[in-house]
Protein backbone atom coordinates (compact mmCIF):
# COMPACT_ATOMS: atom_id res chain seq x y z
CA UNK A 1 0.00 0.00 0.00
CA UNK A 2 1.07 3.62 -0.52
CA UNK A 3 0.03 6.57 1.60
CA UNK A 4 -0.82 10.03 0.24
CA UNK A 5 2.88 10.98 0.11
CA UNK A 6 3.78 7.81 -1.82
CA UNK A 7 5.46 6.02 1.11
CA UNK A 8 4.88 2.27 1.37
CA UNK A 9 3.21 0.69 4.39
CA UNK A 10 1.62 -2.59 5.38
CA UNK A 11 -2.12 -2.75 5.94
CA UNK A 12 -3.42 -3.16 9.50
CA UNK A 13 -4.21 -6.88 9.36
CA UNK A 14 -0.59 -7.75 8.54
CA UNK A 15 1.17 -4.62 9.74
CA UNK A 16 4.60 -6.20 10.19
CA UNK A 17 4.72 -8.30 7.06
CA UNK A 18 4.03 -8.53 3.35
CA UNK A 19 2.03 -11.37 1.85
CA UNK A 20 4.16 -13.72 -0.26
CA UNK A 21 1.67 -13.82 -3.13
CA UNK A 22 1.92 -10.03 -3.49
CA UNK A 23 5.57 -10.37 -4.53
CA UNK A 24 4.55 -12.61 -7.43
CA UNK A 25 1.67 -10.35 -8.38
CA UNK A 26 3.99 -7.36 -8.50
CA UNK A 27 6.30 -9.23 -10.88
CA UNK A 28 3.48 -9.84 -13.34
CA UNK A 29 1.97 -6.37 -13.11
CA UNK A 30 5.19 -4.37 -13.28
CA UNK A 31 6.79 -6.48 -16.03
CA UNK A 32 3.66 -5.95 -18.12
CA UNK A 33 3.71 -2.23 -17.31
CA UNK A 34 7.34 -2.10 -18.45
CA UNK A 35 6.41 -3.86 -21.69
CA UNK A 36 3.50 -1.62 -22.62
CA UNK A 37 5.23 1.64 -21.63
CA UNK A 38 8.70 0.72 -22.88
CA UNK A 39 10.09 1.77 -19.46
CA UNK A 40 12.15 -1.18 -18.25
CA UNK A 41 12.78 0.47 -14.87
CA UNK A 42 9.34 -0.77 -13.80
CA UNK A 43 10.45 -4.37 -14.29
CA UNK A 44 13.86 -3.70 -12.75
CA UNK A 45 12.38 -2.13 -9.62
CA UNK A 46 9.90 -4.99 -9.14
CA UNK A 47 12.71 -7.49 -9.59
CA UNK A 48 14.46 -6.00 -6.55
CA UNK A 49 11.65 -7.39 -4.36
CA UNK A 50 12.06 -10.86 -5.86
CA UNK A 51 15.86 -10.69 -5.53
CA UNK A 52 15.52 -9.86 -1.82
CA UNK A 53 13.11 -12.75 -1.36
CA UNK A 54 15.43 -15.20 -3.10
CA UNK A 55 18.27 -14.27 -0.73
CA UNK A 56 16.33 -15.62 2.25
CA UNK A 57 17.27 -19.23 2.90
CA UNK A 58 14.39 -21.69 2.57
CA UNK A 59 13.81 -25.21 3.71
CA UNK A 60 13.00 -27.44 0.74
CA UNK A 61 12.48 -24.36 -1.47
CA UNK A 62 9.15 -23.47 0.15
CA UNK A 63 8.37 -19.96 1.37
CA UNK A 64 6.02 -19.08 4.24
CA UNK A 65 3.02 -16.89 3.45
CA UNK A 66 4.30 -13.80 5.29
CA UNK A 67 7.56 -11.94 4.79
CA UNK A 68 8.65 -9.48 7.46
CA UNK A 69 9.57 -6.30 5.59
CA UNK A 70 9.99 -3.63 8.26
CA UNK A 71 13.71 -4.31 8.69
CA UNK A 72 16.55 -3.62 6.28
CA UNK A 73 16.75 -7.31 5.34
CA UNK A 74 13.48 -9.19 4.88
CA UNK A 75 12.89 -12.40 6.83
CA UNK A 76 10.11 -14.90 7.32
CA UNK A 77 7.30 -13.64 9.55
CA UNK A 78 5.64 -17.03 10.06
CA UNK A 79 6.13 -20.68 9.21
CA UNK A 80 2.86 -21.35 7.41
CA UNK A 81 3.14 -22.80 3.90
CA UNK A 82 0.19 -22.49 1.52
CA UNK A 83 -0.34 -23.85 -1.96
CA UNK A 84 -3.38 -21.60 -2.37
CA UNK A 85 -4.36 -18.34 -0.73
CA UNK A 86 -1.55 -15.95 0.19
CA UNK A 87 1.13 -18.32 -1.08
CA UNK A 88 0.32 -18.74 -4.74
Amino acid sequence: ELDDEGAAYNTAWHSNAAVLSEVGTLQIEFRYLAKITGRMEYATDAMRALDALLKIGTQDGLYPTLIQNIQVRPSFANDEISIGAMGD
